[in-house]
């Protein structure tokens, strides 16, 4: 079993496994700014 890593994501508790991105804690945070950082428009 991987290590859990807790985490707070625009005021939302998160908890995710060890080695997860910040984008995809972000998502499992249901934080906004994880669609900004997809959209093609900013690349």
């Amino acid at each position: 079993m991987s290590k859990q890593i807790n985490l707070i994501i625009d005021g939302n508790k998160v908890t995710v496994p060890e080695g997860t991105t910040i984008l995809n804690a972000a998502r499992e945070a249901r934080s906004r700014y994880s669609n900004i950082v997809l959209s093609k428009r900013y690349k």
